[in-house]
């Protein structure tokens, strides 16, 4: 993939709000409320792009009889810095990664990672492409271990043009190491219209 020309970038963003009102089975009233934030950007240069996502998801959870927790707390952040070559469907990335859940196994983590992709399709309305790589991580484990590891990575994104006004977007990404497997995946719908821009459903 080569760019011959600049581009401004380009940024999808999802904010949600929740609340919810219940009962569980020993018949105690609860309230739930959930905030959710899901940003990416994409910055094209020539032969270059750089490419940011972050995700934020928090939960508070409130009895009729005890005071107001957090049911669940956690981010996940990450800029991808790609250097693509002439004629060619390859190209190299440079990417950290910053991580947080307060009741996951891992419940903060920092990672760079390094690796090689290539696209496939661009001619029609389709584009896949596919990256491995590895890196190192520094995390804290809820057991209260500090650990520094290896990790290897791959990772699948796919954007379908569905109409001039329609497309779907598909991103999946995999971190193994010797402690942790990790998944993240996520899938949106882009609305475009030539009043209000972009708009943007999101499964995360």
């Amino acid at each position: 993939m080569v760019a011959h020309s600049f581009v401004l970038p380009q940024l999808a963003w999802v904010v949600g709000a929740t609340s919810d009102c219940g009962r569980d089975a020993h018949l105690s009233e609860y309230t739930s409320r959930r905030l959710t934030l899901a940003v990416d950007v994409a910055h094209l240069l020539p032969q270059r792009e750089l490419d940011g996502e972050l995700r934020f998801d928090r939960e508070y959870i409130k009895d009729a009889d005890t005071p107001q927790s957090i049911n669940r707390d956690r981010y996940d952040a990450n800029i991808k810095f790609k250097q693509f070559f002439d004629s060619s469907p390859y190209d190299a990335y440079v990417s950290p990664r910053v991580r947080h859940n307060r009741f996951g196994y891992y419940q903060s983590a920092q990672a760079l990672r390094a690796g090689v992709g290539r696209k496939f399709g661009g001619d029609g309305d389709w584009t896949v492409s596919a990256e491995l790589g590895s890196g190192y991580r520094v995390a804290h484990a809820e057991d209260g271990d500090n650990v520094s590891e290896v990790l290897y990575t791959t990772s699948v994104k796919a954007n379908w043009e569905v109409t001039d006004q329609l497309s779907l977007k598909f991103n999946g990404v995999q971190e193994q190491s010797r402690r942790e497997t990790f998944r993240t995946m996520g899938l949106a719908l882009n609305l475009r219209s030539r009043f209000s821009g972009r708009s943007q459903l999101a499964c995360l």
